[in-house]
């Protein structure tokens, strides 16, 4: 079932004022519209709108209320970037690069929240990283109510997420710009045109692959004969070892992933390369390594138009990995 599209509302209607003097209360409407048209913002669906304008009218007031009128008003283009990429491969690390070298950009961006299973971490936050929730309660809500989220196991049962689509029509329209951190699988489901109209009409979609490698040393290990999905897995295998923040069966695991990962980027509108995963220490300590730097900028050049003419930017769509 399609979603119902949030959207900025103007509500007008009149209002009698008995005993004002101006006429209105000879019921004259077209004095009274000329004296006593009142209008009133409103950000929702239209049937909530609708609802608001019948609170109104029900509501006990000396005042009578009459000829409603609700327009959608046309705002600003908002933007939607949704990004995904192995796990370490830098997405954490590039985020927040972007913030303190893009602050004015990023002052206007705001991020989505996610449910998830996965044990709480010193130092996150319920609500603000995530919402954290055992699986059987995700899968409840899920079950409860099927349209309201978008669910879905990350490697296999290594955690279950789901994104509640009225607190991200919510927050979307909150903000200009909207990052979205995601699993590929997951993001596949959200960009399904049954999901989709859960963004606001003027929406702009970018979509951001972050891959450790790029596609011409793709094409050159595959002429070299080199398995791709063992070089990946490697590579991602000491990038997870080298931050060492889970335990060595869940590292193995998310390497033996990757390359499954890696596999989507042709979905996406944009992929950035970067080889220097969050598992060096510069990305907390500094200076920024400049091959870095072009992945930062990078991502702010999809933020803010779309695509990017940086090398470091490339188009994978219609490549086979």
């Amino acid at each position: 079932m399609e979603q119902e599209r949030m959207a900025q509302f103007k509500i007008s209607f009149t209002e009698g004022y008995p005993g004002c003097g101006c006429g209105c209360r000879d019921n004259d409407l077209e004095i009274a519209s000329k004296n006593h048209r009142v209008s009133r913002g409103f950000y929702g669906t239209r049937k909530d709108a609708e609802k608001f304008v019948s609170d109104l009218t029900t509501r006990e007031s000396s005042r009578t209320k009459y000829d409603f009128q609700i327009e959608e008003i046309e705002r600003q283009k908002k933007i939607f970037v949704l990004y995904s990429g192995p796990s370490c491969v830098g997405k954490g690390p590039i985020r927040q690069a972007f913030k303190e070298y893009y602050p004015t950009l990023a002052a206007r961006t705001g991020s989505l929240v996610l449910y998830t299973s996965r044990d709480q971490t010193a130092g996150e936050i319920d609500g603000v990283q995530y919402h954290f929730r055992k699986a059987k309660e995700i899968e409840e809500m899920v079950q409860q109510d099927p349209e309201r989220y978008i669910s879905g196991w990350i490697r296999g049962d290594e955690q279950l997420q789901a994104l509640d689509l009225r607190e991200a029509q919510s927050k979307i329209g909150q903000n200009d710009i909207t990052l979205f951190e995601i699993y590929h699988e997951i993001g596949k489901k959200i960009l399904n045109p049954e999901h989709i109209s859960f963004l606001p009409r003027n929406t702009e979609v970018s979509t951001i692959f972050i891959s450790p490698f790029s596609k011409k040393e793709i094409i050159d290990f595959k002429c070299a004969g080199i398995d791709i999905e063992k070089k990946v897995e490697e590579t991602m295998l000491a990038k997870l070892s080298r931050r060492n923040r889970e335990d060595k069966n869940s590292q193995e695991k998310r390497a033996e992933y990757a390359y499954r990962e890696l596999k989507s980027a042709p979905d996406y509108s944009n992929v950035i390369v970067n080889r220097l995963g969050e598992d060096l220490p510069f990305w907390k300590f500094g200076p920024m390594a400049p091959e870095a730097k072009q992945a930062v900028d990078s991502f702010a050049d999809i933020i803010r138009k779309g695509y990017s003419e940086n090398p470091y930017a490339e188009d994978w769509r219609g490549f086979e990995v």
